[in-house]
């Protein structure tokens, strides 16, 4: 039974290389035998592909070959065939595995959690030397018993939808210089971008705003829903709705439960299984006072800017709010991708003096970013500038960015320096 479902997941392999529509993720991920690699994320962002795609690199195939020379077995156990596989069904699908595939070290596992103690089979393999990348759509399989089974042997990596970056990829869009031309070319890019988002399979459709609506549902339904056995579904799709109409806001349990009527405790267990299901971040205030961290409160911020767009309410006014959104999802790509990930925070004084990312690196503040649409008055110039130098004064941090639409310039104030950026130009630059 189990090798023909394993057969027909092999051809989908195959069809997804020759297809010749990957993109290459910006994400690099190190595979190291005995220990299991993670890949992490919202469902449908891809991490499938780029699990096989980093397999076929490191593994050196080529995928024009015939499927006999493909060197990992694959098993995707979001198949409703498997069913629960039960005491001996990992065992039976491994041999299922070496009979498709040859005698192979290395194996790509789709969605294991689907299935009770694939911990255990996981440290199986660890112990039989097998290489082990793993991917998954909701953070409850980082479980205590997956850290108790894997103490030290597991590595973990989160992939978003599509960075801007890899969305001018997809648009076979390559940057070659500042002229008139190329800079309006990837201004029209990044107006799309922030009202597409980045889930690799919203291009394939005309309709995408049905498309987004589906696979929003899916991730609510199967993710959370069903995983969690909640019984007033509508309550979670309400304060979903609610944090996609409202980006980068401020929000506390006791606000939340007066404006949509629903519990505060429901809404903080509701809010934790949107966030292990990768469809939202919150963002804690920065202190040296536990206590303050605590009881501020935080800011919210969704994994694609298509949902922000598609779902959620949306008017012009809150361009900004996308924006800011946009630069917090690749702010955690880059932390992601550095030797050693950075903390994000935002920062607020008692005065109200506000700065939208505070950048922590060990015990240092290294980066003060502002983010703000269009500076078209004094006023909103000067509220935007005075939030950086008050953070200055108090956290001791030189480095000031403001992030705009399109101003770019150097301001000096009391002997500070202020770095303006375009957005565009800032999501170009990797440093």
């Amino acid at each position: 039974m189990f090798e023909k479902i394993l057969r027909d997941q092999k051809k989908e392999i195959q069809e997804l290389f020759l297809s010749n529509q990957i993109i290459p993720r910006q994400l690099q991920v190190p595979l190291e035998r005995g220990i299991a690699i993670i890949i992490m994320g919202v469902r449908r962002s891809g991490k499938s592909t780029f699990a096989h795609q980093l397999l076929y690199s490191s593994i050196s195939n080529d995928i024009n070959d015939s499927d006999e020379n493909v060197k990992y077995g694959y098993i995707n156990f979001d198949d409703e065939r498997l069913g629960d596989l039960g005491t001996d069904g990992f065992q039976e699908i491994l041999t299922a595995v070496h009979h498709i595939y040859g005698k192979v070290s290395t194996l790509l596992l789709d969605e294991p959690q689907n299935q009770p103690k694939w911990e255990m089979f996981v440290n199986r393999l660890l112990r039989r030397k097998y290489t082990v990348l793993i991917t998954g759509s909701n953070s409850s399989l980082l479980s205590s018993e997956l850290s108790t089974y894997l103490t030290g042997r597991f590595l973990r990596y989160d992939l978003f939808p599509f960075s801007f970056q890899e969305y001018l990829s997809l648009k076979k869009f390559s940057f070659q210089g500042y002229s008139d031309e190329q800079i309006g070319t990837i201004m029209y890019h990044l107006k799309n971008y922030l009202d597409s988002g980045g889930f690799p399979e919203v291009f394939k459709y005309h309709d995408s705003p049905r498309y987004l609506r589906d696979l929003f549902d899916s991730i609510l339904m199967k993710d959370i829903v069903y995983r969690y056995r909640i019984h007033k579904p509508n309550d979670l799709e309400k304060i979903a709705y609610y944090f996609l109409s409202t980006p980068a806001s401020y929000y506390t349990y006791s606000r939340l439960a007066g404006s949509l009527g629903i519990n505060k405790n429901l809404i903080a267990t509701y809010l934790d299984y949107l966030e292990k299901a990768y469809l939202f971040f919150s963002l804690s205030i920065y202190s040296k006072r536990y206590k303050t961290q605590h009881r501020s409160p935080r800011k919210i911020y969704s994994v694609d800017l298509g949902l922000n767009a598609k779902i959620g309410f949306r008017t012009e006014s809150n361009i900004t709010r996308q924006i800011e959104n946009l630069v917090f999802l690749e702010l955690k790509r880059r932390s992601i991708q550095h030797e050693r990930p950075f903390e994000i925070y935002y920062w607020k004084s008692p005065e109200q003096y506000e700065v939208d990312f505070v950048i922590k690196f060990g015990t240092k503040i290294i980066q003060l970013i502002q983010v703000s649409y269009k500076i078209n008055s004094n006023k909103t110039r000067t509220r935007e500038e005075k939030g950086l130098l008050k953070a200055n004064e108090e956290l001791g941090c030189e480095k000031m960015l403001l992030i705009t639409w399109d101003e770019e310039q150097i301001v000096k104030k009391k002997n500070k320096t202020i770095e303006y950026i375009p957005l565009w130009k800032w999501l170009l630059n990797n440093n």
